[in-house]
């Protein structure tokens, strides 16, 4: 698999009324963009005229620090059990970049402070014997 960037996913959840989003450093992972909508980068909606890029993330079954868990097993653990675990679940935000930081985020703040956050749309695990296991994950 080449790979060509570092990215950072968002794991959210809901706690008092916010929502909140837990980063992971996801090092070494393939992305590739691509324009999707009316014409080359734009989609027209009830809004007017908008960007609408899609990408397609591949992410090697390799982790760091954190250990991956099924996103129902992620949304049961305990506030304190999140730092120490990650899931990919549709709905969760992903960034191409490596983001400063590890504590929990509000969704709000980061979608209004980074405007090429994906949101993940479909995510598909590919578990191979042969050493090349790894997640391919789709959003715009």
């Amino acid at each position: 698999m080449m790979i060509n960037t570092d990215a950072t996913i968002f794991n959210r959840w809901e706690e008092d009324g916010k929502a909140l989003a837990l980063p992971t450093l996801l090092p070494g992972v393939f992305w590739s963009m691509s324009q999707e909508g009316g014409y080359p980068g734009h989609r027209y909606s009830n809004k007017g005229l908008e960007r609408k890029n899609k990408a397609k993330i591949l992410v090697p079954a390799v982790w760091g620090e954190k250990q991956y868990v099924s996103p129902s097993a992620w949304k049961g653990l305990s506030c304190a059990d999140k730092e120490r675990f990650f899931t990919f679940a549709v709905g969760d935000i992903m960034l191409q970049e490596q983001w400063v930081g590890d504590e929990a985020v509000l969704l709000t703040e980061l979608l209004a402070e980074k405007d090429d956050a994906i949101c993940l749309e479909t995510v598909h695990s590919v578990m191979t014997p042969h050493g090349l296991s790894h997640w391919e994950l789709e959003g715009v």
